[in-house]
């Protein structure tokens, strides 16, 4: 099952892609520390409001928690892309859910900055 968050006349709403289409789920509007596997399973959706997937406007699918701790380089096929060292201790950032885009919703960059020297000043 895919779930997916997107905007709709009525607001925010979760929704489950089905042969190319998004069917509104009734019920959970995201999720959250609050929201169930569960409830995401059970949920009846809104066949008659369902939005093509390509046309669709889509949001962030997670809300909450609001501070995510992620590991970097911690598996050897991901250290060997970056073309980097295996570290000798744990790589560490922060995944802020404000910082969370959509999917297809263009990346803003910070002023002055270009694609190619974000990524080279990641890659440094």
């Amino acid at each position: 099952m895919h779930i997916a968050a997107i905007h709709t006349t009525s607001g925010p709403r979760l929704a489950r892609l089905q042969e190319g289409w998004l069917v509104p789920l009734h019920g959970p509007t995201q999720i959250d520390t609050a929201t169930s596997l569960r409830s995401l399973f059970t949920a009846g959706l809104e066949s008659r409001a369902r939005i093509r997937a390509d046309d669709a406007t889509f949001l962030p699918v997670v809300r909450e928690p609001r501070k995510i701790f992620c590991v970097g380089l911690n598996y050897r096929s991901h250290i060997g892309e970056t073309g980097r060292e295996a570290p000798t201790y744990p790589v560490l950032f922060p995944k802020f859910a404000s910082n969370l885009i959509g999917h297809r919703t263009p990346i803003a960059l910070p002023r002055n900055q270009t694609r190619s020297t974000t990524r080279q000043n990641w890659r440094s």
